[in-house]
């Protein structure tokens, strides 16, 4: 099996070529997939930073850095210790192994459109799971993200009144078939 496709075998040596766009695709539609499976929140986190900052620094080179880490270093270093917090414990457990951590999945949400809006400006694509994910967070946070504003619209054949009020996981199966048959 290839990292990009699990059903075509490794080529001989088993190594595999891995792109910084291939790999930050797949950590960040890793991190939705979670997501929208309500699975594992320390994973969906973890997925997401690594893809937020790989996009970060081909973004900074390309004079295109992320807006929410832009945002976060012009924050004073209390705030932005408080910010890293689960990041760091996610990966880290030298100082209090027996910690336990009160998380706000909100902010791997706002990592995640964060991540999508960057990937689709320095690679010019934004793939179905992309998509479906900016258009159920714009329905659920319409304060942060407003529909109107988004670069990709709901396929004709989806009610939005409807469909706003499925679960996550009804939400993905009904969005990605509508996607899928258009």
């Amino acid at each position: 099996m290839s990292a990009s496709n699990p059903e075509k075998p490794l080529p001989k040596g088993g190594l595999v070529r891995i792109t910084r766009e291939a790999a930050a695709r797949g950590q960040l539609e890793g991190a939705i997939l979670l997501w929208f499976l309500q699975e594992d929140f320390a994973s969906v986190h973890t997925l997401i930073v690594a893809a937020q900052t790989l996009l970060h620094h081909i973004g900074a080179k390309a004079g295109k850095p992320s807006k929410t880490v832009t945002w976060l270093k012009s924050q004073p270093a209390s705030f932005q210790k408080r910010a890293l917090g689960a990041q760091n414990f996610f990966k880290h457990a030298n100082r209090d192994p027996d910690r336990v951590l009160i998380y706000a999945p909100m902010i791997a949400e706002i990592y995640i459109i964060d991540a999508i809006y960057m990937f689709e400006d320095l690679y010019h694509v934004m793939t179905p799971l992309m998509r479906t994910f900016a258009l159920r967070f714009s329905l659920s946070h319409p304060n942060v993200l407003e529909l109107s504003s988004l670069p990709v619209k709901f396929p004709a054949s989806v009610k939005i009144n409807q469909i706003a009020q499925l679960s996550r996981t009804e939400f993905f199966d009904a969005l990605m078939l509508a996607m899928s048959s258009n």
